[in-house]
C-alpha cells in the first residue's frame, strides 16, 4: 500500500468538474461519489519507530521526541539534535536545562528518539 496526497487528488478530480461533465447524470454521480470517497476515506498514521543513529545525525537542528531508558524521566520530552562529525559532541539538547543533553554515545542504551510522542506519551 501507498499512501498519497489526498488534497492533490481531489484537486485533479475538481478539474473534471466540467459542463460535459455535469450533463451526464451517470458521470456527474459518479464524480460526486469519487469526490465524496477522497474527503472521506480514513487517513493512515505514519509509523513511529524509534530513529536510528543515522536519521539523527541527519536532523541537525531539528526536534525530536526522547524517551529515556532510565531514572532520568522526567529528563524526557521534546529536545533539538545537535549533531556534530563525532559523537563526542552530538547529543539532543533538553531544554530548561542548563547542562544536561542526551549524548549520542549511549542512544540506544540510555534513550530513544522519535519524529512524535509514541502511543501513550504526552501530546505536546
Amino acid at each position: 500500500m501507498r499512501a498519497i496526497d489526498a488534497d492533490e487528488l481531489y484537486r485533479i478530480e475538481k478539474l473534471l468538474d466540467t459542463d460535459i461533465v455535469r450533463q451526464d447524470r451517470v458521470a456527474l454521480n459518479l464524480l460526486e461519489q469519487v469526490l465524496y470517497d477522497i474527503q472521506h476515506v480514513p487517513t493512515l498514521t505514519p509509523q513511529n519507530e524509534p530513529l536510528t543513529s543515522d536519521e539523527l545525525r541527519e536532523m541537525d537542528g531539528q526536534p525530536v521526541y526522547v524517551v529515556p531508558e532510565n531514572e532520568y524521566s522526567e529528563l524526557g520530552g521534546w529536545c533539538v539534535i545537535s549533531a556534530d562529525d563525532s559523537d563526542d559532541y552530538s547529543c539532543a539538547l533538553v531544554p530548561g536545562t542548563d547542562c544536561w543533553c542526551w549524548r549520542f554515545e549511549a542512544y540506544g542504551e540510555q534513550w530513544l528518539a522519535y519524529r512524535r510522542p509514541p502511543e501513550g506519551e504526552e501530546d505536546t
